[in-house]
């Protein structure tokens, strides 16, 4: 039986960044979600929360106060929920984006190597 394919939720106001972390992140299995204003995020988090998350991805061109709003909802409310904050350069690099990820969601990577445990047809 596959492993379900982990979900990541992807906040930030640049449409072109979103889309570029999305397609990287679906090619290796994930399923991606992707917010652009705090409200947005509040919402669907109010969805998958009661589901699952796995990750929610905020982007540096977030505002420090949505972003701290953000995280402050995130703590209070859902807890189990892991966040990765994501700063200029950090994704300058498709390898360096994937290793923040794998940390992150403890990953026994690499998911570099162009495999990936969450493709259901691999």
């Amino acid at each position: 039986m596959a492993s379900a394919s982990p979900v990541v939720l992807l906040v930030g106001y640049q449409c072109k960044l979103l889309l570029a972390r999305s397609e990287i992140l679906t090619s290796f299995g994930f399923v991606t979600i992707r917010a652009q204003t705090l409200s947005e995020t509040v919402e669907f988090m109010e969805v998958l929360g009661q589901t699952r998350c796995d990750l929610v991805v905020i982007c540096h061109s977030f505002s420090p106060s949505d972003r701290n709003q953000l995280i402050a909802h995130l703590l209070s409310n859902y807890p189990w929920v892991r966040f990765l904050t994501l700063m200029p350069g950090d994704d300058n690099r498709r390898e360096r984006f994937l290793e923040r990820l794998e940390d992150e969601l403890g990953i026994d990577g690499p998911l570099q190597d162009g495999s990936s445990r969450f493709c259901a047809d691999k």
